[in-house]
């Protein structure tokens, strides 16, 4: 099982990049996203950078009639936001349990790859995503 959820892991990685396309960016100028963002920080500083978000990173936002895009925003807001490896996992666990009551099994999927992806494990390949990226360093999302 664990080979199949890497395969599918690398397969849905390499189709992102190849049809990666930024049109599909949301930023904070949405006033849904701007609410959502308020009521995640909590009265929290909010980050010098801009938000921004294309969805659910490397993998589809949707199939057939279920979409699972708004948990990938809101995703990507507790990213930007940073904060403490607690707090990471529990956004990544919330991703996975939400997407997983749309379509059962595709949060599993997600989640194996947001606890990899989300952590700039590949020191060659700067993701634009990882956890605390509204910071301009990892070490002003911990504060």
């Amino acid at each position: 099982m664990r080979k199949i959820i890497i395969d599918l892991i690398l397969v849905s990685f390499v189709v992102g990049l190849i049809g990666w396309d930024s049109s599909g960016i949301v930023k904070a100028d949405l006033e849904e996203v701007k609410a959502e963002i308020e009521r995640i920080a909590n009265g929290k500083e909010l980050p010098p950078k801009e938000f921004y978000s294309d969805g659910c990173s490397f993998w589809p936002d949707d199939f057939l009639s279920h979409s699972w895009k708004d948990y990938c925003i809101k995703h990507d807001i507790y990213y930007w936001l940073g904060g403490t490896e607690e707090d990471k996992l529990k956004a990544d666990i919330e991703l996975r349990d939400n997407v997983n009551a749309v379509l059962p099994g595709m949060g599993d999927v997600l989640y194996a790859g947001v606890r990899a992806g989300g952590r700039n494990f590949i020191p060659l390949i700067p993701f634009p995503w990882g956890w605390g990226y509204g910071w301009d360093t990892k070490k002003e999302s911990e504060n």
